[in-house]
């Protein structure tokens, strides 16, 4: 019952927008191996974006939903979903952070992709507990977070600013 699928393909933002008409919670559920997760990976700003609250669920190795489903039946099924659901940013803080160890390159690389997607949250409230959750588990001061995050933020308004004059002058000279 209200299940969607993207059947493989990459999910998309006129996707997601539809699917906002119905809900505003998503639970991704995605193969656990590295394919998959780097698929998760991908969607998961498309749907910040959108102001979706999105939770993912990894599979175990070697299934995908319809195996996995068929091998379990629907209410360990629904069980495993229930239990093994994550909040989609801490997911990915945790998985970036323990992917690059202690190579501090890699580090602040993920530090980045991390409040890239803290700052495409457009709920204050949300974005404000992403910020004190994540400063935790990247061992840095809140303050620098809420610093990078508010760069982005006003970088992206600047950028749609230009580009909505842009637009009006292209309009004007038609």
């Amino acid at each position: 019952q209200n299940v969607v699928s993207s059947s493989g393909t990459a999910l998309n933002k006129d996707q997601v927008r539809l699917i906002s008409r119905f809900t505003q919670n998503v639970k991704l559920i995605y193969d656990g191996d590295n394919a998959g997760i780097n698929a998760a990976l991908r969607g998961l700003d498309i749907i910040l974006e959108e102001g979706l609250n999105v939770r993912l669920v990894l599979l175990p190795n070697n299934e995908d939903p319809d195996s996995f489903f068929k091998s379990v039946g629907t209410e360990q099924f629904k069980q495993y979903l229930k239990d093994k659901e994550k909040d989609f940013i801490l997911f990915k803080a945790e998985h970036l952070l323990k992917s690059v160890g202690s190579d501090p390159i890699r580090k602040v690389e993920a530090y980045k992709d991390i409040i890239d997607s803290i700052a495409r949250v457009d709920d204050a409230m949300k974005r404000h507990t992403y910020i004190q959750l994540c400063s935790k588990l990247m061992e840095m001061d809140e303050s620098i977070l809420i610093k990078e995050v508010s760069k982005i933020i006003d970088q992206r308004l600047k950028s749609k600013r230009q580009q909505e004059q842009r637009d009006k002058l292209r309009a004007d000279r038609a």
